[in-house]
């Protein structure tokens, strides 16, 4: 195991990314909602439900800001934050899914990651600093805040939220 010295800042930086995603997919939540029951989103869902995952959610606002009109005044910039935040949901998932396997006298963190493709189990190696850490809690930290922005304008747009 690893000391308190080294896992305690390292606790403590993933735990804040753990809370700032919340504050990035609840909005996108809140958008998903909006527009499955007030926009006529509900038959561009999979199987009709309501996407639950980060990548279902993806795919079912890609389709509604392109192919529903009401949605045409907030389309742009719908379809960059939402890029944008899938790009952040896979980091933020590589972070949440590795195992510290060692520390280098660097301060760097090495992690270890099983990924899937068809079925194959693939064991990948990550490495990270606080910093690097950090630069990626700053970027959701920005995104945090143009997407709640974002999507509580489209949500009082379809009085969803009031």
């Amino acid at each position: 195991m690893f000391s308190d010295e080294v896992m305690t800042p390292l606790c403590a930086t993933i735990g804040s990314i753990v809370i700032k995603w919340s504050f990035i997919e609840q909005p996108i939540d809140i958008c998903v909602t909006t527009i499955y029951h007030h926009c006529g989103g509900k038959i561009y869902a999979l199987n009709g439900k309501i996407p639950r995952s980060m990548t279902t959610k993806v795919k079912f606002l890609n389709k509604c800001f392109k192919k529903i009109d009401c949605l045409l005044p907030f389309k742009d910039q719908g379809l960059s934050l939402i890029a944008r935040a899938s790009k952040i949901a896979i980091e933020r998932n590589d972070i949440i899914h590795m195992r510290l396997g060692e520390i280098t006298p660097d301060k760097e963190y090495i992690f270890y990651k099983l990924d899937y493709t068809r079925n194959v189990p693939k064991l990948r190696k990550l490495t990270f600093t606080l910093d690097r850490f950090q630069q990626f809690e700053n970027k959701m930290q920005h995104m945090l805040t143009e997407i709640a922005l974002y999507c509580q304008s489209l949500s009082h747009q379809f009085a969803l939220v009031k």
